[in-house]
């Protein structure tokens, strides 16, 4: 087989997708998340710092670098069978990262420093992009055959020229990264939401690695057909009661401030809450303070019957959600329309996502249940858990508890709290090598 560039994706008919061509994918997608104004800010937030143009620029190149490793001998080889043990992508590069000076210049490091403090968190936490940390153990064996793994491969390319490349044709894509700028600290929360931002645009772009266009063009086609933002019809809020007088909860979310970051419904059932929600995370959505809604409730059936109700309102209303709301339950994942309208790679990425308590990056969905969900925050360790941080960040988050009492609704939101202020240890250590 005759490969002119190092490969990173393979197609159904035997077609690769160049190394250099999936990391561009990549980076565009994820410029172009960063660049919607409710996850801008949540980054600014986390990085502790206005974002620039040219912050942006170096979190796309970083994001570019995510698979730098599959330029080694290791996976290059595997495309036609290798004697290798050391065949993946992730562990090996940090391996290679730690020991070999000529990948350091590879991978631009001095211009990297410049760019970010601390630049070995940076570059831990964009190199681990399939959902955990690798901890050191998974690194040392590779450590032993780290002359095979930088070697020629069967095609003839050198891992650490590529790399070289890879650096370059990213840094020259993304020319506003060379401005003066601050540099940026990888937080907790920043490693977190990057490493969130990052996996998803992975799974994104990797949907249209083999489609023909424009690259620009074609994130920015999977970002419209995921509902991802700009779904708003600007229908008023009080549009969603149909006609109907609004009751007291439904009054108040209308009057709610914008500013508010949390309240309290109480209320008997069939007192409209769920369209109170609604009013207010529409309202938000409008102001661009949030791009979607998380609705979690405490049974299978509530859910079911939930999804249903948002569903039919939310579609009629604005229509660009119909077929994106989705409903996630234990084995289960589907959206309002029996026919899914979101793209075939983002269908992949949530039946990935879907089986346990994380949410999904579409606009809006329903899960079960919020006992559930706060068990899994303090649970950093378990794989993609920064999926579900990113994706609440940007998201409204309505929780209904039951039975419905004050008490159980100022527990639900003490439990959250506590779990949130335990769940971002770092993701990244202090490593040594970059």
């Amino acid at each position: 087989m005759r490969v002119d560039q190092p490969w990173a994706k393979t197609g159904p008919n035997e077609e690769t997708c160049s190394l250099v061509a999936h990391c561009h994918h990549v980076a565009i997608m994820a410029r172009q998340l960063m660049a919607s104004p409710v996850l801008r800010r949540r980054l600014a937030a986390a990085f502790e710092t206005d974002l620039t143009e040219g912050h942006l620029d170096r979190l796309a190149v970083l994001a570019g670098l995510h698979d730098l490793g599959k330029a080694l001998k290791g996976f290059q080889d595997k495309l036609e069978g290798t004697l290798l043990t050391s065949r993946g992508h992730v562990a090996e590069a940090l391996a290679a990262l730690s020991r070999d000076a000529r990948l350091k210049t590879a991978v631009r490091l001095p211009l990297l420093s410049e760019w970010f403090e601390r630049v070995s968190d940076a570059l831990y936490v964009s190199i681990c992009h399939h959902g955990e940390p690798v901890a050191d153990e998974r690194i040392r064996p590779h450590l032993a055959v780290l002359e095979q793994l930088l070697a020629r491969t069967r095609y003839g390319h050198d891992p650490i020229t590529e790399i070289g490349k890879l650096s370059d044709f990213l840094i020259a894509q993304f020319p506003n990264a060379t401005e003066r700028a601050p540099k940026l600290l990888f937080t907790p929360v920043a490693q977190h939401l990057f490493a969130g931002i990052l996996m998803a645009s992975d799974w994104m772009a990797s949907g249209f690695a083999f489609t023909p266009g424009e690259v620009n063009q074609l994130a920015a086609d999977v970002l419209r057909r995921t509902g991802w933002t700009d779904w708003h019809s600007g229908a008023p809020a009080g549009d969603l009661l149909e006609g109907r007088k609004p009751r007291p909860a439904q009054l108040g979310t209308l009057a709610l401030s914008l500013d508010e970051r949390f309240a309290v419904i109480e209320a008997p059932t069939g007192s409209g809450k769920t369209e109170a929600a609604l009013i207010w995370a529409t309202r938000l959505v409008e102001a661009h303070e949030v791009d979607g809604l998380y609705f979690a409730v405490p049974t299978r059936s509530a859910a079911s019957e939930l999804h249903a109700r948002i569903g039919r309102l939310m579609s009629v209303h604005h229509p660009a959600l119909k077929g994106k709301i989705v409903r996630a339950l234990p084995g289960m994942l589907d959206t309002d329309n029996s026919v899914p309208d979101y793209p075939a790679e983002y269908g992949r990425w949530l039946r990935q996502n879907g089986h346990s308590p994380r949410q999904s990056p579409s606009a809006l969905s329903t899960k079960p249940c919020f006992q559930s969900f706060v068990r899994a925050t303090p649970g950093c360790e378990r794989r993609s858990w920064h999926d579900t941080c990113w994706s609440l960040m940007k998201s409204m988050r309505a929780i209904r508890t039951w039975p419905p009492s004050p008490e159980g609704s100022l527990n639900a939101i003490s439990r959250l709290a506590a779990a949130r202020s335990q769940c971002l240890p770092p993701l990244a250590k202090r490593h040594s090598q970059c």
